[in-house]
């Protein structure tokens, strides 16, 4: 099985690719560690992730194993990019609002239209 990259590497497109290509063949299940590498979390992200009972891909045991379906990975991923999505559109300002904001948000809590 190919190594997962190192932390600071960027993940490239054809690699995920390729990675996701060589996992999917001839397989209907897929360990949560797979799954999690082709959704670019780490080994160690996956196990606490487990453990914390919020890995965000359902789990079903197959002989003992704790296991991932192909489909469930997919629609997970599909999902994913709707989330990214919205959470690209709206960045956060770091740093004190401005009066202007600050003006605007007492009008809103006091339901005063400006």
């Amino acid at each position: 099985m190919h190594k997962i990259p190192v932390k600071n590497y960027p993940l490239h497109k054809e690699w995920a690719a390729n990675k996701l290509i060589g996992l999917l063949q001839n397989r209907v299940l897929l360990t949560p560690v797979e799954a999690g590498a082709a959704c670019g979390l780490a080994k160690q992200t996956v196990y606490n992730k487990i453990n914390e009972k919020n890995f965000p891909i359902p789990l079903v045991d197959f002989d003992g194993r704790k296991m991932v379906r192909i489909s469930d990975l997919i629609e997970v991923v599909q999902n994913l990019h709707a989330t990214v999505g919205d959470a690209i559109a709206k960045p956060s300002k770091v740093g004190r609002p401005t009066k202007e904001e600050s003006i605007r948000r007492e009008a809103e809590k006091k339901g005063v239209a400006t």
